[in-house]
């Protein structure tokens, strides 16, 4: 693997500075357009202004409100077991001595533990959608797809500054 030299991060630094602090400036003095936020907090909001457009009832909110907190219960000793994994598996891989037979047998409990929450979180999800009237389910799909789209945009957005810093520190 090739490291990254000092002069050519000092290469980028001198390149990127000129050319994108004009572009920053530019940026941050334009309107924003309406819920676009850059902050998590802003993405929360609009989670919760969602949520509100779905205009829930008292039961439906108890029901997912419940059924959020079972399964988060459920769900975090395996996260956390996945974590404990995931530290075993860099000892093993990383090691000295690569441990090939103790990797082998970690990926194997890992899956494991993978399968067991997707299985819990698809029992929520049906849950769940079983609480939604359909045309919650369809303003539901409906914005997933949104997001979707506005996700694919973005990758295109950046697709060639990947690929520019990609040669530049890996060829």
């Amino acid at each position: 693997m090739k490291k990254i030299r000092a002069p050519q991060m000092l290469l980028v630094l001198i390149l990127a500075l000129p050319l994108f602090l004009p572009f920053s400036v530019h940026a941050l003095s334009q309107d924003k357009p309406e819920r676009h936020h850059t902050f998590m907090l802003g993405r929360f909001l609009d989670f919760l202004n969602f949520i509100a457009d779905l205009d829930l009832t008292d039961d439906q909110k108890t029901t997912l409100k419940d059924l959020f907190t079972d399964t988060h219960d459920n769900v975090k000793p395996l996260i956390e077991q996945m974590k404990n994994l995931r530290d075993e598996m860099d000892e093993a891989i990383l090691a000295e001595k690569i441990d090939a037979a103790k990797a082998t047998d970690l990926n194997e409990q890992m899956i494991a533990v993978k399968s067991n929450i997707s299985d819990i979180v698809l029992n929520a999800k049906l849950e769940g959608a079983q609480v939604l009237t359909p045309e919650q389910r369809a303003m539901i799909l409906e914005k997933k797809k949104e997001h979707r789209e506005r996700m694919e945009e973005w990758r295109d957005r950046f697709k060639g500054w990947r690929d520019f810093f990609s040669k530049l520190f890996f060829n």
